[in-house]
């Protein structure tokens, strides 16, 4: 299972020690109120290891020797690749979703395959939950009017085979060893950075199930100042469909605003899946 939430936590600490060192990227595109961007084409879906598939076991007894059998075969994905990939783009946040809430909102995107810490998959990969049937590229939104506030946001979805693994999944994101993984992950050995979360096992409930992990991060900038912020990360889980939502606020206005209000446009097509 290669949901990769922790890379995402590493985007959103990059993003924000690149924006207030003053060295970011210029790559992302400014949008107005009134603008929206167009989803780039998404790239061919992986494949999931043979070691990671869903399985499902039989028992045939032999009447004769009184002996058993017992064979294990994948599970088939409820969904095929192309099907599995358009319910999950459907669901993810646009530029156009941030557009109620200020005009200095940029998106940047970065393909499944844009990963630099592989090692980092173990957050949410034990060894019963299966590598996800596909995954969507990931979109950092990031705000920084300027006056000392960032507020960044990350958005992935993916889809497992099955409903069970999803539910799997998301069992395993309620736990302590996945937070405490999140909060080593957030600071990536830093001696200067720390993170304290603690985990909501409904998390506000917004989908059929629901987990959130809240607290406060704090990291240290190129020039040595260090910075503290409020962190949430919501897993919303429909049928066989999980969105991943990671969010950072350093004093920016409105914050609980935006996120409750962008977690609701998930939750809104969420419920357009049937």
């Amino acid at each position: 299972m290669e949901l990769r939430p922790t890379t995402r936590g590493l985007a959103i600490a990059a993003a924000l020690v690149m924006l207030l060192a003053g060295c970011g990227d210029d790559g992302g595109d400014d949008v107005s109120a009134r603008e929206t961007t167009e989803a780039t084409d998404a790239p061919e879906p992986t494949e999931a290891a043979d070691d990671d598939e869903p399985t499902e076991s039989s028992t045939e007894a032999d009447d004769d020797t009184g002996s058993t059998t017992t064979t294990t075969v994948a599970a088939e994905p409820e969904l095929t690749e192309e099907e599995a990939l358009a319910q999950a783009e459907s669901v993810n946040l646009v530029i156009g979703d941030f557009a109620a809430y200020g005009e200095l909102w940029m998106a940047e995107v970065e393909g499944p395959d844009d990963e630099e810490d592989d090692d980092l998959d173990e957050c949410l990969g034990g060894s019963d939950v299966p590598d996800e049937l596909v995954e969507t590229d990931t979109t950092t939104f990031s705000n920084d009017p300027g006056d000392g506030s960032v507020q960044v946001l990350s958005n992935v979805s993916v889809v497992m085979p099955t409903e069970d693994d999803a539910v799997a999944a998301m069992e395993e994101a309620a736990t302590d060893l996945f937070r405490t993984c999140m909060e080593e992950d957030f600071v990536d050995g830093e001696e200067d950075s720390t993170a304290a979360l603690n985990t909501v096992p409904d998390g506000g409930q917004f989908t059929e199930q629901t987990v959130a992990l809240v607290g406060e991060v704090t990291f240290v900038t190129d020039g040595g100042t260090p910075v503290s912020g409020f962190i949430d990360l919501h897993l919303l889980r429909t049928g066989s469909v999980i969105s991943l939502v990671t969010f950072l606020d350093i004093d920016g206005a409105g914050a609980q605003e935006l996120l409750t209000g962008l977690l609701n446009t998930i939750t809104e097509r969420h419920a357009e899946l049937g």
